[in-house]
């Protein structure tokens, strides 16, 4: 069985990486200004701008992939115990489901997005305020109530087909 990582998932983690990086780079100018002056960023550039390109993509996806797994660790254990998003844990069924109504990949898929966005803007909640860029942090913490409505519209729709 050949298992594919589809470009969706891979152009979502590089742009939550991409915006959380930006994020800092605001936050923190003279952090961005050290690492673009730093060795080993001028070493990587003294080799091409493939090179670099390619370190920053991969950082960027990282990122990316750590929020989305932080979510998923995180915050799908804090919604499942708070029950403030509807949830069904029984993967058999959903499959089961699935069958029957194929628009189950796409809300699970926007779910997770979802939640992963939640994650991402917490993060920059917690970094914007630190920096002491209140307006910057509660435009983000809006984006944190906005995804929230999101991901718990996903969930109610899926649990909903479920039952």
């Amino acid at each position: 069985m050949e298992t594919k990582m589809p470009f969706y998932n891979v152009l979502n983690m590089l742009l939550i990486g991409f915006i959380l990086i930006v994020s800092v780079c605001i936050a923190f100018p003279s952090l961005a200004v050290n690492l673009i002056k730093n060795d080993i960023v001028v070493g990587l550039s003294d080799g091409g701008d493939v090179m670099l390109m390619t370190f920053v993509f991969t950082v960027a996806y990282e990122v990316g992939y750590i929020i989305n797994r932080l979510s998923s660790v995180l915050l799908e254990e804090l919604f499942k115990k708070t029950k403030v998003i509807p949830y069904i844990d029984d993967y058999r069924k959903y499959n089961e489901v699935k069958k029957e109504y194929p628009v189950m990949d796409i809300l699970s898929r926007e779910y997770a997005l979802s939640r992963t966005n939640i994650m991402l803007f917490l993060i920059i909640v917690v970094v914007e305020a630190f920096a002491k860029k209140f307006i910057l942090a509660l435009i983000a913490f809006a984006c944190v109530t906005l995804f929230f409505f999101s991901c718990r519209k996903h969930a109610m729709k899926i649990t909903n087909l479920m039952r």
